[in-house]
């Protein structure tokens, strides 16, 4: 079998898979990869791209060797597409690169396992980003899906680029790629701006049929993220495909809706999607996971919405179920959401969940966590459940309070401070004076902006 012929095998497998196929035998899969390994010096781009993409979607462990072997080829590759053509020379007989082949392979090479680091990824995406002015839109929203899957962003000129070329793409371009896109924005803290909000706004509101279960998530996801507020005709949209979706979203979806309503203050959810996400909720409780459990602990925080008591009790279960994992991987701004949740809605935790995460708590703590609103969310979680945190604890929290003075927030303090006086608890006369020169700071800071603040509109005359 040439090259091509290996790889097209592949690609169809790959694609059975993706369809909810089955992958091939064993057996069959052990010889293909040696034929790859054979006939590796003369695969192109295309069949690189291929190859990568069918074992990605198959599923399958990929041996080490063959991965870093499939990257060094690629590298081989990058390196004769720079080399420049000698005059008269033939046309590649391998091809070159295109966008598709490109952004397929890089896809693909990240979520098997190639860091953003490999010599091959570097080389991979600096073709990539001197080629982005030729990329059509949905090439444009796989680039920046791969930068948020490697937790990479690029340069901001880069992004910029890449932006207005998206912006200038965004009505021909299919709506599971702009959201796609989108969700990448916000994961990467990169804000495409209010054109391309607008842009995508108008897009939603013109689309005719409900949009997709993902789309939907990952576009109320971004605009929670970027603290936008979309307009009532995208609202609409959006809330009617939830209506279509929401009895077979998953956990991570659903929490992700829920925690986009609570990010959009102006935007209050309907009563009737709001239960039955509730509900659908309730089904899917023991799925919820060290992201998502907070996220929803947060939003019915933040929106004040009594769950009921079922959905209360299967919420605490999980958080007990996490914090006893070890080792567990809930985060100190994760424990701050659950417990100021539970706060919120008036749902005392026991003591063995509490706990649980004041162990967790206390270990990220000492291990240089910077969250400080997570500090002053289990403080006043215990302050108002009356239930003092252990005095081992509380040190950890005075001495995390003097290294971080300079981060603290006045809402943080003022919490804090309060929490302890419900307490009982003294930190000691010279922590207490750090934290009030720290609130007169804090205060004139504030009141300095907004006579700045009042001063650019017009307000304070000179």
């Amino acid at each position: 079998m040439t090259p091509r012929e290996v790889s097209n095998v592949l690609w169809a497998y790959g694609a059975l898979a993706t369809s909810g196929g089955r992958a091939p035998p064993a057996p069959l899969l052990r010889l293909f990869r040696a034929r790859v390994e054979a006939t590796l010096p003369q695969f192109g781009p295309l069949d690189l791209a291929n190859t990568a993409h069918a074992l990605m979607e198959m599923g399958e462990p990929v041996p080490r060797g063959l991965l870093e072997a499939l990257g060094a080829r690629a590298l081989a590759l990058v390196a004769e597409e720079a080399r420049p053509a000698r005059a008269g020379a033939r046309p590649r007989r391998q091809g070159s690169f295109t966008p598709e082949s490109l952004t397929i392979l890089l896809r693909a090479f990240a979520s098997l396992g190639l860091g953003a680091d490999a010599e091959c990824m570097r080389a991979l995406f600096a073709l990539a980003e001197g080629l982005m002015p030729t990329f059509p839109g949905p090439y444009l929203a796989t680039l920046l899906a791969t930068y948020r899957l490697l937790n990479r962003r690029p340069a901001e000129a880069t992004l910029d680029e890449l932006t207005d070329r998206l912006l200038a793409q965004v009505g021909a371009t299919r709506m599971n790629a702009v959201a796609c896109a989108m969700r990448s924005y916000a994961a990467l803290g990169y804000h495409p701006g209010d054109r391309m909000l607008q842009a995508v706004q108008q897009k939603v509101a013109r689309t005719e049929y409900p949009l997709g279960r993902g789309e939907v998530v990952g576009l109320m996801y971004a605009f929670g993220k970027l603290e936008a507020r979309p307009a009532r005709a995208t609202i609409r949209k959006m809330e009617q495909s939830l209506r279509v979706h929401v009895g077979r979203a998953n956990a991570r979806g659903l929490a992700q809706v829920l925690w986009a309503y609570a990010k959009m203050e102006a935007w209050n959810p309907p009563p009737d999607l709001l239960a039955a996400v509730t509900d659908r909720l309730l089904e899917v409780a023991p799925q919820l996971d060290r992201i998502s459990l907070p996220m929803v602990m947060y939003a019915y925080g933040r929106l004040l919405f009594e769950p009921g008591e079922e959905l209360l009790g299967a919420l605490h279960e999980r958080a007990r179920a996490l914090a006893g994992a070890r080792p567990t991987e809930l985060s100190l701004q994760g424990i701050g959401n659950i417990l100021w949740g539970f706060q919120r809605l008036d749902y005392a935790p026991d003591a063995g969940l509490l706990a649980g995460l004041s162990d967790t708590f206390l270990a990220n703590l000492t291990g240089g966590d910077r969250v400080p609103v997570a500090v002053a969310q289990y403080v006043d979680a215990h302050a108002q459940f009356g239930l003092a945190p252990a005095p081992e604890v509380l040190q950890t929290i005075d001495e995390y309070l003097r290294a971080h003075m300079d981060i603290l927030e006045l809402s943080h303090i003022n919490a804090i401070m309060s929490s302890y006086q419900l307490l009982g608890h003294n930190p000691g006369n010279q922590l207490l004076e750090e934290m009030r020169r720290r609130i007169v700071l804090k205060a004139a800071e504030n009141i300095s902006r907004g006579m700045q603040d009042r001063f650019l509109a017009g307000e304070v005359k000179v």
